[in-house]
């Protein structure tokens, strides 16, 4: 809340200095009228995690680390569909040796370092077939003490990884479906996302993980009966497996570890749940819908996206080529607005249940790559096209931002102010522009940043019984801006 002058009314004229007490993000749940000024109806592409208001990250290089400096990514020889990471058993260090994605060529690559242009080249791994389709799992297991990976798609069959060797080979015999998710469970591999049975479960015999024939001793599968669409998503947390449909989640659960799975619905959903963006974070897992983002802990589901109601109602987002990921405590998700043809992504910070807006970044797949003891979050662009990091400043590009308030009378509608100066301290490395809207007029002031913090005195001088302001950068300049301080006078409007 403001820390407004307590007065009962004005008398001829008083003058006001009223601060903001910090900047608080996105709410687009309640009337404008309603809304606290330090929060906005309309920000894009700002970071107010701290308090102060910043232009967000933006997705720079790609640097992987090799012999203890960072080397750059060359061109990538296909576009990327998914990425994994590898993580071998007894290996405290990770990093490019262990991740890996998937291409629309069909291949499977891995980053090799090039000595003669001091650089990693996307390197694709060896395998004992011509391949093709898409890859959209890599599901990681032990078998005899080797680290593996079952990796396929619903359009592309099921390949067998070995770590050890470095190469991948096609699987035959047991009656291997085309899925398009994956998932360990105790001893099981499970699937869902079969096209030819869209509502069927698979798993594998105990301890055989690329074992699915349907015999009592061995593999089966479940078919889902109720109306809640085709399977998206299986996923195992904590002692259950849960599987996502286009409107619903299923549990399924198990006494032993015999053929005795019982199938139990715990959610019905009224919009599609879309694909990609079922993502484990932390204790819960989060998923989207056309109207909103929820929480799922295992029991209930909460929805978490109130503050961007309006967001969902306005866009109607499309269901397609959406990604996800946890990382940093913060949930990412991709989106496509139908309404504007915009691509975007949203970002969850759930220790501060707060929101940000990035727009006009197209972000097909999402991975955190831990490179010798550094979390990364590494971006596929473009369709697939090229790679980037997130929050990284190499190279990073300007990014176009907005932040503007609601509007407000300060605690005193029957009064007609004059705002004189805004006062406030803020560092960057370009230009602003401010504006004042007041009823139905508007002053805009221009404003240079330096790199060292500075304060500013804004002189303005436009009425109104209303005030709102915008904060934009030019061309996409840096900046960080702490609460602004508003110097007006009120004069009070007598009844007529």
């Amino acid at each position: 809340m403001l820390a407004l002058k307590k007065v009962n009314m004005p008398e001829a004229k008083s003058e006001y200095m009223v601060r903001m007490d910090c900047f608080k993000g996105l709410n687009l749940s309640q009337d404008q009228g309603l809304v606290s000024i330090e929060e906005s109806p309309n920000a894009i592409n700002v970071d107010c995690s701290q308090g102060t208001l910043m232009r967000s990250k933006g997705i720079g290089e790609v640097l992987f680390e090799y012999n203890g400096t960072e080397k750059p990514v060359s061109l990538l020889p296909s576009s990327v569909v998914r990425f994994f990471e590898f993580r071998e058993s007894g290996k405290q260090k990770t990093g490019y040796n262990n991740f890996y994605f998937s291409a629309t060529d069909g291949n499977l690559y891995r980053f090799v370092y090039n000595a003669n242009n001091d650089c990693f080249d996307a390197s694709v791994v060896a395998s004992d077939v011509t391949v093709g389709g898409k890859y959209t799992y890599f599901t990681q297991y032990k078998y005899l003490s080797k680290d593996r990976a079952l990796l396929g798609g619903d359009e592309t069959e099921p390949y067998l990884y070995e770590a050890q060797t470095g190469t991948y080979s096609r699987l035959t015999g047991g009656n291997l479906p085309k899925m398009s998710r994956t998932a360990m469970h105790y001893s099981r591999m499970f699937g869902v996302g079969d096209k030819t049975h869209p509502q069927r479960i698979w798993f594998s015999a105990p301890n055989s993980y690329c074992n699915f024939e349907t015999t009592q001793e061995e593999g089966g599968y479940i078919d889902i009966t109720d109306n809640i669409g085709d399977t998206i998503d299986v996923l195992s947390f904590f002692d259950t497996l849960y599987v996502f449909c286009r409107y619903g989640i299923v549990a399924l659960n198990t006494p032993s570890q015999l053929i005795d799975y019982s199938v139990e619905n715990v959610f019905y959903s009224d919009s599609e749940i879309i694909p990609g963006s079922v993502c484990v974070c932390g204790d819960n897992i989060f998923f989207a819908t056309r109207y909103g983002i929820y929480e799922f802990n295992g029991i209930s589901v909460r929805c978490i996206s109130t503050k961007l109601r309006n967001f969902f109602l306005q866009n109607n987002l499309a269901t397609d080529e959406v990604c996800s990921v946890w990382y940093a405590g913060c949930y990412f998700v991709s989106f496509l607005s139908r309404a504007s043809e915009k691509r975007g992504m949203l970002i969850y910070d759930c220790l501060l249940d707060s929101w940000q807006i990035m727009d006009n970044v197209f972000v097909s797949a999402l991975a955190v790559l831990r490179d010798n003891g550094k979390e990364k979050l590494v971006c596929a662009l473009d369709g697939g096209r090229q790679i980037g990091l997130w929050g990284e400043t190499k190279n990073d590009s300007a990014i176009a931002s907005v932040w503007q308030s609601p509007q407000n009378d300060f605690g005193l509608p029957a009064t007609k102010k004059r705002f004189r100066e805004l006062h406030f301290i803020a560092c960057g490395s370009g230009k602003i522009e401010i504006t004042l809207f007041c009823d139905e007029k508007s002053q805009t002031r221009e404003v240079e940043l330096f790199s060292n913090k500075k304060a500013y005195a804004v002189k303005f001088d436009i009425e109104g019984a209303c005030v709102s302001f915008e904060i934009k950068n030019k061309n996409g300049s840096n900046f960080s801006i702490l609460p602004i301080t508003f110097i007006y006078t009120a004069e009070r409007e007598l009844a007529k």
